[in-house]
């Protein structure tokens, strides 16, 4: 061999003479392919003032003094050019552009590519793309835009993409900080626990914490206002509206309407799950929400306790119940004008119903499962809730046994309330608790009624309970109630009209009446069936100054247990029904003041 395998330095040979000659050329060729860096790879001749040293790249095609040596190194040396074809692999730094490049074989591109790109980059300390990381920012990057794309499955991947970041301990911070002129303006994130926060600042250094959502809950906190945004004005309307659907609706949170007369709208397009709509009447005619109106399709038609009115400059707010396919009133006018307190104004006697296989998702308002409630005591409460004025509502019973305790509610205005079951058979309709008191009330308001229905306890509780509250009692069986308690116990001044005849068809190791503070019993003139012989410990019972007016009752059948127990100043007037007058194998007493007449 005559010169070395790579660069092709040349060899001094034994013996030869004039050795410095082939050491010099050898020192050339390194000095112009070691540390290979060419001024430009753009020339395809040779510049005019080539300076010693200077190299090239050749672009083809060649021509003058670069002819025939496209792609080669040309080095200026002692006043000529030498020219160095590139074998594959060789690196070259191209100084004008600054880049890394390398020969293929065929031809110079960029190193990277040419070497395989880099698959790994393990454990920097900094990285800037664009720009200069530091000690602050580790990895900075200046540019306009940035893509994040999934890998496909084709590609190994599954087709999605997670954008993960993770911080040390609740109490550190990971967020999104978004800033103008490096000033904060806004920050998404867990700051400071591990709560999703939304802030925003006005300057960087003040921050609102305008949502927070629970971890735990998922409950999400607005902690500044809430603006209804899509504001819109529609035509005036001139007709009643079945399936309101103004220009616009699918946008508009607020709509400003207006009516040429008093008209009614019976229903709203665009429902979807959450929706909040505000009805402004901007307007001086009124516009009336109609309740449950068929003239509207079943998704679109308004679910309230009774027909809104909105008079000139009110407004109410609407949420869309998915769940319901309903509108449902979160704020605004409760009832046409003239009703009071905001309560939904009866103008009619109404009718609520409840069945075994109801729900209190329903209105109530219809005898079927789609539309009955399924406890009594949410019709009493949605009862509770009207403006009565002088009209009564009906709550009635389907057949069955409910096991929730009725707990009565006070009203508003004259009506009065009845829960009415099965009156001619009230064992089809049981309201049997267990360890709570079947029908209670305290410090009741308003006028109820119950009728119809057989009334139970087991474990603890009374069978009716009243405290400074007032009942009127129809058909009805007692059946056995929890020992120890009382199928009818009044305190604190508390009164109970009997007015139909009823049946007691189990006993308690209490009593059938506890009369008590002040309360005042009406039974007279009826019949009381008692079946199976039912045992008490006490049937009649009354102290500290109670009235029990029970003339002239018709007991059919038998009872063990004490006739009647009184004291305090109490009073029983039985009309001269003598001391076995009342069912029992037990002789009465009275004590203390009480009289038994």
């Amino acid at each position: 061999m005559t010169a070395t395998a790579n660069l092709g330095l040349p060899f001094i040979e034994a013996a030869q003479a004039q050795k410095h000659v082939t050491h010099n050329e050898a020192l050339r060729m390194l000095d112009a392919l070691v540390m290979l860096a060419v001024l430009d790879r753009d020339l395809s001749a040779p510049p005019v003032d080539p300076e010693e040293g200077d190299r090239y790249i050749v672009k083809a095609p060649g021509s003058g003094g670069f002819a025939g040596k496209d792609d080669q190194i040309a080095h200026y040396s002692d006043g000529g050019w030498t020219f160095y074809p590139a074998r594959a692999g060789w690196i070259c730094y191209a100084v004008d552009e600054e880049a890394l490049l390398a020969w293929d074989g065929t031809a110079w591109s960029a190193a990277l590519d040419v070497l395989g790109g880099v698959s790994e980059l393990q454990d920097l300390a900094r990285l800037g793309v664009g720009t200069e990381a530091d000690a602050v920012n580790p990895f900075a990057a200046k540019l306009n835009n940035a893509l994040w794309t999934a890998r496909t499955a084709a590609e190994g991947g599954d087709g999605g993409l997670r954008y993960k970041m993770n911080k040390e301990g609740a109490g550190n911070t990971l967020s999104l900080l978004m800033q103008t002129g490096y000033s904060g303006r806004a920050e998404i994130g867990l700051t400071g626990d591990d709560d999703l926060h939304v802030k925003v600042s006005p300057d960087g250094s003040s921050w609102i914490d305008a949502l927070l959502v629970e971890r735990a809950s998922g409950a999400a906190k607005i902690n500044a206002g809430l603006f209804l945004t899509g504001d819109i004005s529609p035509a005036t309307i001139t007709g009643d509206q079945n399936d309101y659907n103004p220009a616009g609706l699918a946008g508009a949170s607020v709509l400003r309407l207006a009516s040429d007369a008093s008209r009614n709208l019976t229903g709203l397009s665009g429902g979807g799950e959450g929706r909040v709509v505000a009805l402004v009447n901007a307007g001086s005619q009124s516009i009336v929400l109609k309740n449950e109106h068929a003239g509207s399709g079943a998704g679109n038609r308004f679910a309230f306790s009774a027909d809104v009115t909105l008079l000139a400059k009110q407004a109410a707010a609407l949420w869309f119940d998915a769940a319901d396919s309903r509108w449902k009133l979160l704020a605004g006018p409760q009832a046409a004008a003239g009703g009071g307190g905001g309560r939904a104004l009866l103008t009619a006697g109404r009718t609520y119903y409840v069945r075994a296989d109801g729900s209190d998702a329903n209105d109530g308002l219809s005898n079927s499962s789609g539309g009955a409630f399924l406890t009594i005591q949410k019709a009493v409460d949605v009862a509770a809730a009207l403006d009565l004025s002088i009209y009564d509502v009906t709550i009635q019973i389907g057949n069955g046994t409910y096991a929730g305790a009725v707990v009565l509610k006070s009203t508003v205005g004259a009506g009065r309330i009845t829960i009415k079951g099965d009156a001619a058979t009230p064992s089809n309709v049981v309201i049997s608790t267990a360890a709570a008191t079947a029908i209670s009330a305290d410090g009741l308001r308003g006028l109820y009624k119950i009728e119809g229905v057989k009334i139970a306890t087991t474990t603890s509780g009374h069978g009716i309970y009243l405290v400074k509250s007032g009942l009127e009692l129809g058909a009805v069986e007692f059946g056995a109630v929890a020992n120890g308690y009382n199928q009818i116990y009044l305190e604190a001044q508390s009164y109970l009209k009997c007015l139909a005849n009823y049946t007691i068809s189990g006993g308690t190791s209490g009593t059938h009446w506890a009369i008590r503070s002040g309360s005042y019993l009406d039974c007279r003139s009826l019949t009381i069936t008692l079946s199976g012989t039912p045992g008490f410990g006490i049937f009649c019972y009354g102290d500290l100054i109670s009235n029990l007016l029970v003339a002239s009752l018709t007991f059919s059948g038998a009872a063990t247990g004490q006739r009647y127990n009184i004291s305090g100043n109490s009073v029983v007037f039985t009309g001269g029904g003598g001391a076995n007058y009342f069912p029992g194998n037990s002789a009465g007493a009275s004590a203390t003041g009480a009289q038994y007449v």
